[in-house]
C-alpha cells in the first residue's frame, strides 16, 4: 500500500508531532510560541526522512495546525517559517480571513457541545437518574471496573518492560554502528526516522492504556 493512502493512526501522528517539537526553531508545543508554517512543509518533511508514512506526515501537521494557539497565530502577515525557522513568507490576507471562519465554527461547535451536555444532565436530574441506582450496584460495578483496571495496568507494565529491554537492545547496537562511522558534522540537526517514531507512537499506546 503506498504511503499517502495508509490509514491514519492518531498515536503516531501525536508521537510524530512530539518529534517534530524537537526542531524549536519551528515546532513547538508552548502556545505562545507557535508560529505559522511554511507551505510546502509537508514535503520538506518527507524529503527530510523519507521512510515517514506520508499520510502520518499529512495528519500530524493536519493536528498541529488545528490547535486553537496556532489558528490565532495565524494573522496577516506573521511571518511562516520553514523546517529550518527560517521565515520564508507571510500570512496573507486571505489566509488570515479563513482562520478566523475556523475559529468562529470551532467556536461554534464548542458551545453546541456545551448546550448538548448542560441539557443532557439537567434532564437526568429531571428524571432522578442520579438517585435511583442502589448503592450495593453501584459499588459493584466500581468494584469490578477497578479490578478490570488493575489488570490491564499489570498487563501494560510487563509490555513496557518488554519494550524497553528491547529497545535498549537496539540503543546499544545502534550506538555501536554510530561509532564505526564517520562523526557527523556539528550543530547538525537530528534526522527523523521511521523507528524512533515507531518508539514513540508505542510509549504513548502503552502510557495510555496504564492511565
Amino acid at each position: 500500500m503506498p504511503k499517502d493512502k495508509q490509514e491514519n493512526d492518531y498515536p503516531t501522528a501525536m508521537a510524530m508531532i512530539e518529534m517534530l517539537c524537537q526542531r524549536p526553531k519551528t515546532f513547538t508545543q508552548k502556545p505562545h510560541e507557535m508560529q505559522p508554517l511554511a507551505r510546502g512543509i509537508r514535503e520538506a518533511i518527507i524529503a527530510d526522512a523519507p521512510d515517514l508514512p506520508h499520510s502520518i506526515v499529512s495528519q500530524a501537521l493536519a493536528l498541529y495546525a488545528a490547535r486553537f494557539c496556532y489558528l490565532r497565530a495565524c494573522i496577516a502577515g506573521a511571518p511562516r517559517i520553514d523546517l529550518s525557522g527560517k521565515v520564508v513568507d507571510v500570512v496573507t490576507d486571505k489566509d488570515a480571513a479563513h482562520t478566523v471562519q475556523r475559529l468562529a465554527a470551532r467556536e461554534r461547535k464548542r458551545a453546541a457541545r456545551k448546550a448538548e451536555r448542560e441539557t443532557a444532565v439537567r434532564k437526568a436530574q429531571e428524571a432522578g437518574s442520579f438517585s435511583s441506582e442502589r448503592p450495593r450496584q453501584a459499588a459493584g460495578r466500581e468494584a469490578q471496573s477497578a479490578k478490570a483496571i488493575t489488570v490491564r495496568q499489570v498487563a501494560a507494565k510487563n509490555e513496557i518492560a518488554v519494550s524497553e529491554r528491547v529497545a535498549a537492545k537496539a540503543e546499544t547496537a545502534t550506538v555501536g554502528q554510530a561509532t564505526a562511522k564517520q562523526e557527523p558534522a556539528k550543530g547538525a540537526t537530528e534526522r527523523l526516522g521511521l523507528a524512533g517514531l515507531k518508539a514513540a507512537a508505542q510509549r504513548r499506546r502503552l502510557a495510555a492504556a496504564t492511565s
